[in-house]
C-alpha cells in the first residue's frame, strides 16, 4: 500500500540527517577530548636523555597530559623548531647560542637543567599554535628538583 504524501510535506533530506548526526557526534565527542600533546624539542643530546624521559614521564602521570618528545640532531634543530613555533618547549645544551631565539621574541629561557641544559619556553603571542599554559607547566616540571 502506497501512502500518499501531502504536497507540502517533504521527506527529510540526507544532508539534514547527516548534519544532525555530525552535530550529535561532535557534541558527545568534545566532552572527552583531551588537549593536544605538548611538543618538546630535545636538542640536549644523549647526556640528558634519561633525565628528560624521567621528567616527561612524571609530568604525564601528574597532569594527565601527553608530551611528544622530538629528539633532534642538536641545538640548532631544536632552536629552529622553537623559532618556527613548532614546539612548545625546547631543550638545548648550555653552550648553544640562543640570542636569535630570545632577541626575535620567540620565547625565553625558563632555567637550566642538569649539566646546564637550557629549557626554553616558546612565546604563544608570537606563535599562536603554542599552548602557553601547557608550555609553562612543562618547563617548570623539567626544572623541578
Amino acid at each position: 500500500m502506497n501512502a500518499k504524501r501531502h504536497p507540502r510535506q517533504r521527506p527529510a533530506s540526507g544532508t539534514v540527517v547527516l548534519a544532525i548526526s555530525c552535530l550529535v557526534a561532535l557534541a558527545t565527542g568534545c566532552r572527552d577530548a583531551k588537549p593536544r600533546p605538548l611538543i618538546l624539542a630535545d636538542g640536549g643530546g644523549p647526556a640528558v636523555a634519561g633525565w628528560v624521559d624521567d621528567r616527561v614521564d612524571a609530568f604525564e602521570r601528574e597532569r594527565s597530559r601527553d608530551v611528544r618528545v622530538l629528539r633532534v640532531g642538536g641545538a640548532e634543530d631544536a632552536l629552529n623548531l622553537a623559532t618556527r613555533g613548532d614546539a612548545d618547549v625546547a631543550l638545548v645544551p648550555e653552550q648553544a647560542p640562543i640570542d636569535r631565539f630570545v632577541g626575535g621574541q620567540h620565547g625565553r629561557e625558563a632555567g637550566r637543567g642538569p649539566g646546564g641544559a637550557r629549557v626554553l619556553v616558546v612565546d604563544a603571542r608570537m606563535h599562536p599554535k603554542v599552548d602557553a599554559a601547557g608550555a609553562e607547566e612543562l618547563a617548570r616540571s623539567l626544572l623541578e628538583p
